[in-house]
């Protein structure tokens, strides 16, 4: 995210007047399939997929307020609902977390304003 950022991929939105503390918005610009289907077509500038309910075909461009997208599906591939399918930064499906991480570990790390508890291996 913060590669992307230097890199100028994100949406800035005008930061909030002093009463709301200053705050910018930065967007990291995505696609996401709405609902469950497969890819069918993709290319530098779009991708398709036909919804599995009905077959409908969907068409997402690769591009937003003129920031490429990289598309992170391939044609033949199924996809699920709310699955970000295209995004500027890269998106991992899975990840490996220490042993001993269980509830706990989460709902703490949930509630922590920064990331001071390690419940993930590899880098940080």
């Amino acid at each position: 995210m913060k590669t992307a950022f230097k890199r100028g991929l994100v949406v800035s939105e005008k930061p909030k007047g002093a009463t709301e503390g200053f705050e910018a918005r930065i967007t990291w610009p995505s696609s996401v399939a709405s609902s469950p289907g497969k890819i069918s077509y993709l290319d530098e500038n779009r991708l398709q997929y036909k919804r599995i309910l009905d077959n409908r075909t969907f068409t997402l461009r690769l591009r937003k307020k003129d920031i490429k997208l990289k598309p992170l599906v391939k044609v033949k591939e199924d996809i699920s609902q709310n699955q970000i399918i295209a995004s500027v930064v890269p998106v991992s499906m899975n990840f490996k977390c220490k042993k001993d991480a269980g509830e706990h570990s989460y709902k703490t790390a949930l509630g922590s304003g920064g990331l001071n508890v390690q419940i993930y291996q590899g880098k940080e």
